[in-house]
């Protein structure tokens, strides 16, 4: 039943298909860095082989494609709630890697940013 709906509404699930698959690889990439940061990967197994067949980017570049796909959510995704999920998402990744770039946080400068 479940399967059935996500097939008959997949687009309007995803109205832009290269978000959802370009977050995916955001997470793997970054996960080489971190790998506590994904416990379990349950995407497509080709998308998982292709990105640990690739060398570890680097953080700063990882950085740049989680501002270039929080500007890319706030453009295009349509559904107020899942842009509001991806957003503080990719806010706490970007967070992440600018830790691990050595990046001090004060409290309440991460939590109000």
């Amino acid at each position: 039943m479940v399967k059935k709906y996500y097939q008959k509404n997949l687009n309007k699930a995803t109205p832009f298909k290269s978000f959802p698959e370009n977050f995916l690889k955001l997470i793997l990439r970054v996960s080489k860095h971190r790998p506590d940061l994904l416990h379990a990967y349950w995407g497509p197994a080709n998308l998982k082989n292709m990105i640990d067949q690739e060398p570890k980017r680097p953080l700063k570049e990882l950085l740049e494609q989680t501002q270039a796909l929080k500007g890319e959510a706030v453009r295009k995704l349509i559904n107020p709630n899942r842009k509001a999920l991806y957003l503080e998402r990719l806010h706490s990744l970007e967070a992440l890697i600018q830790d691990n770039l050595g990046k001090k946080f004060e409290h309440l400068e991460f939590i109000e940013s």
